[in-house]
């Protein structure tokens, strides 16, 4: 989740049921006064070059604006100072301090860490539960057709691949063989991600020299669900 979209569900959740007219002017707003400056001042007219000779909008509206990126910058932990008192005038162009915008991105960008972790558990997760209920994989079957035999091959199930391009995760380890044989005696509970890596590298990569090493080494014998766990379970502590 892109800090964007963070602040754009934070206005939605508070602002959604107005307009999208006024939803969108609180989003610019927060989304530039969140790009200052810690003690910067300044007023949403300086902060959207507001204009009220070119686009005039009603005070009424403009108080409602306000009151709405003040909700925000709570949510966020932006405390906006006034400068100068509210007493007439134009909402616009009241002037005002921003205090605890260095915390208030900390905050932020802990935020979106925790939302794209919770996410990528709940994929995987996902995905887990989807190979325990599938058929990983068919058999191979010859036919002869012409006098011709054409031998079958393993036919895996698609979460199958995309666990294995989760795990190894685009890494290109070129000596995956002789790694995995360091490694290949050692207790799944004492493997280490890169270990995983160089693991599910060996599967890819054996099953285009030999058919069916997946399945009847690692699927058949269950060490492939119970290495996918492992690598959840590494994969986890980040989140918990």
């Amino acid at each position: 989740m892109q800090e964007k979209d963070y602040l754009k569900n934070i206005v939605n959740h508070i602002v959604g049921f107005e307009s999208k007219q006024i939803e969108d002017q609180v989003l610019d707003i927060i989304i530039k006064m969140n790009a200052l400056d810690n003690g910067t001042t300044t007023s949403i007219a300086e902060l959207i070059n507001y204009n009220p000779h070119n686009d005039m909008i009603e005070p009424l509206t403009q108080s409602k604006i306000l009151g709405y990126v003040e909700l925000v910058c709570k949510e966020l932990n932006i405390k906006i100072e006034n400068i100068n008192e509210r007493k007439g005038g134009l909402p616009y162009f009241y002037n005002f301090k921003l205090e605890k915008i260095a915390k208030q991105k900390d905050t932020l960008q802990e935020a979106i860490d925790f939302f794209e972790k919770a996410n990528r558990v709940q994929a995987t997760s996902s995905l887990l539960k989807e190979f325990k209920n599938c058929t990983p994989y068919k058999s191979p079957t010859s036919i002869r057709e012409g006098g011709v035999l054409q031998l079958g091959y393993h036919d895996y199930a698609d979460c199958v691949y995309k666990i294995i391009r989760q795990v190894v995760d685009g890494e290109i380890i070129q000596d995956y063989r002789e790694q995995y044989k360091l490694i290949q005696d050692k207790a799944i509970d004492e493997l280490t991600l890169s270990d995983l890596k160089v693991i599910f590298t060996y599967m890819d990569r054996g099953e285009r020299f030999c058919d069916g090493l997946i399945a009847v080494s690692f699927i058949d014998t269950g060490k492939f669900e119970k290495l996918y766990e492992r690598y959840l379970k590494l994969t986890a502590k980040d989140f918990m």
